[in-house]
């Protein structure tokens, strides 16, 4: 999967989101997923440390973990946040 600025030629990842709920930046772990036993207070305390975070994740080289301080989640295939979905997460602008 690619990740930059999505545009209607070119279908990407966005990998600049930032969450509109907790006012964080969206981080990015390719080839991880989030293990089972991740809840709302690890990411509260630990968020934003990449090293602590990654406590948490198994390599997983089809999927990518993403967080910020209050949801998570891990896909394998290309997803469309939509407004049926928690997340209150939108693109933070890319540079051209």
């Amino acid at each position: 999967m690619e990740y930059g600025h999505c545009s209607l030629m070119q279908e990407k990842a966005c990998d600049n989101m930032h969450c509109m709920k907790c006012d964080f930046q969206v981080l990015i772990f390719r080839g991880q997923h989030w293990v089972s036993s991740v809840n709302y207070m690890f990411f509260r305390n630990f968020m934003p440390d990449r090293q602590n975070l990654s406590k948490k994740l198994s390599n997983s080289p089809q999927h990518t973990a993403y967080c910020c301080q209050c949801s998570w989640t891990s896909v394998s295939n290309r997803k469309k946040l939509s407004q049926a979905d928690s997340f209150q997460w939108c693109c933070n602008s890319h540079k051209s």
